[in-house]
């Protein structure tokens, strides 16, 4: 037994010494090592990919020779934000933009790198562009745009290379970006369609654009004979809206003229402006000069209310008070709002979070509050005018029934007193008159207007009124603030 074993570790020696001799490996002994990479045709030269998309890269990375046996691959993003490989070789595109991606195989340390770029979508490019038609004729005016995109056939039909749009002539049409054509004038263009990175690829369409067709009035006539106007605010007045003109698709044409435009002047457009006191003719013509018609314009000093419409207004009690059911702000007596009030509380009283309990009898007596009306530009006015909340006996104790002082200013800062002590005390008392009619003051013609409440004076005091009815409030309320000239 000793002598077998003996015999097997001698056998076993001169067989490795036999393989040092010759120097070739036992098969299994050792690993065969990369010698390079090679990146398929794919990814090579770098790849464009889609958000949101992925590729397997395992089987476009061989190496060499084939029977190396340390082929692990590994791999490495410049930057994952924008795409990122997955252990087992998946490449995802995350967000737009470029970045390096690195294949290791095996422990060589033997790299290969390819670019990646990621882009919202793959490009795909147009490979014809044919018109369905060799001439377009319009109408100047009655035709403004048309979609060329109706008039065009593009392959493939899901392409996302843009197409570059040019007119011949702009005078007649104008091509914008999105293929909509503009009507600019008669006569011809020529529109060509080329694709934005392939300029060989394009085609033309032939456009003429021809006058619109004369259609002549039959009938042209205001409505009236005369027409009279207030110098106020109100400067501007559309002529066309008492004319008559027939048929209403008539493309002869109007003019307008003022026999004096001291008084009013009128554009092409029919659009008349009042500019001064007087009187003037206004004379529209067809333009044929086969029907014409005029009208008197008269143009009278302003009487009545002004428009409120963008005045504006503030208080010295600030904040006011929050009464139930009022709706009270600033805008509140300027806005024709039948649910809205303007209120203050009275000196000495507590009312929806104001609370003027406090002051002493002699600060009650001086206490002043007072509300500015801008009224946007100098205007000139001799009386103001209240409504009254409403004629029922619960609410006359929050009537204004007088103001201590109207003042004027045209910069909002310095002002000159107008009137002191406006009382309309005897006619507020009446619980029937529910506004105090035109309450007159002298002329005057300021932008700002303050209106002056000083002491208790100006609020109902809670005597009983002329027919018999008493109820003295904690707050003032006013309906509706009016200026106005007569």
């Amino acid at each position: 037994m000793k002598k077998n074993i003996f015999l097997s570790i001698i056998l076993s020696i001169a067989v490795l010494c036999n393989g040092c001799d010759t120097n070739v490996p036992i098969p299994g002994t050792l690993d065969v090592a990369v010698e390079s990479i090679t990146l398929d045709s794919q990814i090579a030269d770098g790849i464009d990919m889609a958000v949101g998309t992925t590729l397997a890269l395992e089987n476009l990375i061989s190496v060499s020779p084939t029977d190396a046996t340390d082929r692990a691959q590994y791999y490495f993003s410049s930057n994952p934000d924008i795409a990122s490989v997955s252990p087992q070789g998946v490449l995802s595109a995350n967000n737009i933009g470029s970045c390096n991606i690195t294949v290791s195989v095996g422990l060589s340390g033997l790299s290969s790198s390819f670019n990646v770029n990621v882009l919202e979508f793959l490009p795909i490019d147009i490979t014809s562009i044919e018109f369905t038609t060799e001439l377009l004729e319009l109408t100047n005016e009655l035709d403004t745009d048309r979609n060329l995109h109706e008039y065009i056939n593009v392959n493939p039909a899901d392409y996302n290379e843009q197409i570059i749009w040019t007119s011949s002539n702009e005078a007649v049409v104008k091509v914008e970006s999105n293929g909509t054509l503009l009507v600019l004038g008669v006569g011809e263009a020529v529109v060509t369609a080329t694709a934005k990175n392939h300029t060989s690829i394009s085609d033309q369409l032939a456009v003429k654009v021809n006058p619109k067709p004369l259609i002549d009035i039959t009938t042209l006539e205001f409505t009236t004979d005369s027409k009279e106007f207030m110098l106020s605010e109100t400067s501007e007045f559309n002529l066309r809206s008492i004319l008559i003109i027939e048929p209403g698709n008539q493309t002869e044409g109007i003019t307008f003229e003022s026999s004096n435009t001291d008084v009013v002047s009128v554009n092409s457009d029919g659009l008349m402006t009042i500019v001064g006191l007087g009187d003037a003719i206004i004379t529209v013509n067809a333009k044929k000069g086969l029907f014409t018609d005029q009208l008197a314009v008269k143009v009278k000093p302003f009487s009545g209310d002004y428009s409120r419409i963008l005045w504006t207004m503030t208080c010295s009690q600030n904040p006011l008070p929050n009464v139930s059911g009022r709706n009270n702000s600033l805008t509140a007596m300027l806005d024709d709002d039948p649910n809205s009030c303007f209120c203050i509380t009275r000196p000495g009283k507590n009312s929806g979070g104001v609370n003027l309990t406090t002051l002493t009898a002699d600060e009650i007596a001086n206490y002043e509050i007072n509300f500015i009306i801008d009224t946007k530009k100098q205007t000139k006015i001799n009386y103001f005018k209240i409504d009254h909340l409403s004629n029922k006996s619960s609410d006359r104790g929050t009537r204004l029934q007088k103001i201590s002082e109207v003042l004027g200013s045209n910069d909002g800062i310095e002002y000159t007193s107008i009137k002191t002590s406006c009382d309309f005390t005897s006619h507020a008392q009446v619980l029937n008159n529910v506004n105090t009619g035109a309450v007159s003051i002298p002329e005057s013609e300021y932008r700002y207007y303050k209106f002056v409440m000083r002491g208790t004076e100006c609020y109902d005091p809670g005597a009983e009124g002329t027919d018999g009815s008493s109820n003295a409030g904690n707050t003032c309320q006013i309906k509706e603030f009016y200026l106005g000239l007569n």
